[in-house]
This record gives C-alpha cells, sequence and structure tokens, in this order.
C-alpha cells in the first residue's frame, strides 16, 4: 500500500528529499493537477517555517471539489470522444481494477503493475478531498486550462492571497500534457521562472545553483495579472 495519502503527508516527504539536496531556500515549486495541490502545501509549509519560496508555477491545479469542479465545456469534450459502450466499458476497466487492488491489499501482496496507476489516481482524488487549504501569501504563476467550472478558481482565489500572475491556456485538464499544447504555457513558465531567480538574486541570499521547479508526476496570450 502507500505509504502517503494525503496532500500533507506527501508533501512533508518531498520536503525532507528536498532539503537533502538544498537545506534552505530560496526555492523554486511547481506542479500540475494533483502535483500543483502538493507543491501549494509545500509552499505552505516551506513559509511556515520561514524559509523563502522565490517562485511557485500552479499549472491547472486540482480542487477539493474533484470532478463537480469540471466545467460543461470538459464534460462535453469528454463525452464527444467516447460512445456509451466506451464509456462503460471505461467504467468497468476501473472497477475491476480497483477490486484487484483491493483483493492483493488484502493478502498483502505487490500490486501489479496493470493496476497501480488506477490505484495511485484514486489516492490523490481521495486526498485532494480530504484536504483543507489555507491561505498563502507568496506570490503565484497560475496557469487555466479551458473548461474548468468558475468555482474552482473562486476556491484557490480565496486561498492564494498575494499577487497572481495569472494565464489562460488552450486546452482542457487532460490536454495539457499533449506537446501540442505544452508550448503555450511553457514559455510563460520558463520567463516566469527566470524573472523570479533574477528578482531573488538581487534581493535575496545569493545563490550559486537553483533547484529546478518540482514538477510531480502540463494562441491565448497571457491575461492579466489579477492581483497585485
Amino acid at each position: 500500500p502507500a505509504r502517503y495519502t494525503s496532500v500533507e503527508a506527501i508533501a512533508t516527504y518531498y520536503l525532507a528529499e528536498i532539503r537533502k539536496i538544498r537545506a534552505h531556500g530560496p526555492y523554486c515549486l511547481g506542479g500540475y493537477s494533483f502535483g500543483a495541490l502538493v507543491a501549494f502545501e509545500l509552499a505552505c509549509q516551506l513559509s511556515a517555517q520561514g524559509e523563502q519560496v522565490a517562485f511557485l508555477a500552479l499549472l491547472d491545479p486540482a480542487s477539493s471539489l474533484g470532478e463537480a469542479g469540471a466545467g460543461r465545456a470538459w464534460w462535453r469534450k469528454r463525452w464527444l470522444r467516447r460512445d456509451m459502450r466506451e464509456h462503460v466499458g471505461a467504467r468497468l476497466d476501473i472497477g475491476l481494477k480497483r477490486a484487484i487492488a483491493n483483493l492483493h491489499l488484502a493478502i498483502g501482496r505487490d500490486l501489479p503493475r496493470s493496476v497501480r496507476i488506477q490505484y495511485i489516481v484514486d489516492i490523490y482524488r481521495q486526498a485532494s478531498a480530504r484536504y483543507s487549504m489555507r491561505p498563502y501569501s507568496g506570490r503565484v504563476t497560475l496557469f487555466r486550462g479551458e473548461g474548468r467550472a468558475d468555482r474552482v478558481w473562486r476556491e484557490w482565489e480565496t486561498y492564494l492571497t498575494g499577487a497572481i500572475d495569472v494565464f489562460d491556456v488552450p486546452g482542457t485538464h487532460d490536454d495539457l500534457r499533449q506537446e501540442r499544447h505544452v508550448c503555450s504555457w511553457a514559455t510563460h513558465l520558463a520567463s516566469s521562472l527566470m524573472a523570479a531567480q533574477s528578482h531573488s538574486r538581487t534581493v535575496g541570499p545569493t545563490q550559486a545553483d537553483w533547484l529546478p521547479p518540482l514538477v510531480a508526476s502540463q494562441s491565448h496570450a497571457p491575461i492579466t495579472t489579477v492581483r497585485t
């Protein structure tokens, strides 16, 4: 079974690993989907410990709302991609994988490779639903994909109390991992990261090297900075 099943525990584990490489900040963090939620928690833990988080990027982050946070456009596109037979088949496949995983866990055996991804996805979904977000006052670069419900972004903006640089990028949540969509956000990610590094070197402690963004495992121009 998974050793860490909550956002807080996963972030604490990652933080311990990061500190084996760099004991103190400034730190650059980032993540996609559930990984963005973990990166956010990492930033909160580091800030509470008095460490400097120079950069935090959230790429279409997960929400405690789960699939309920998906907007109509996202569901419409998903249904257009598959007919009813494919949908039922996919649901049966997920159910079978869950049953196999539960059986192996019950008898204390390792999970077959064929069910591990579904097992981890379920853990991430449950962890997201249980996670209690708290305010974060550092600067955040937020990438918003298409099709998410407005309440997802309202939830995030409730807790992002500092400056937020918002980029609306084409593609749904799953699309953002595809090569043709990556360029729409990667360029902005790189320029934002370089600006944060430059600023931190100017006003903060000198650092000879930097940790790259932590990405756990995805043309519109950027809209405006919504809060500065």
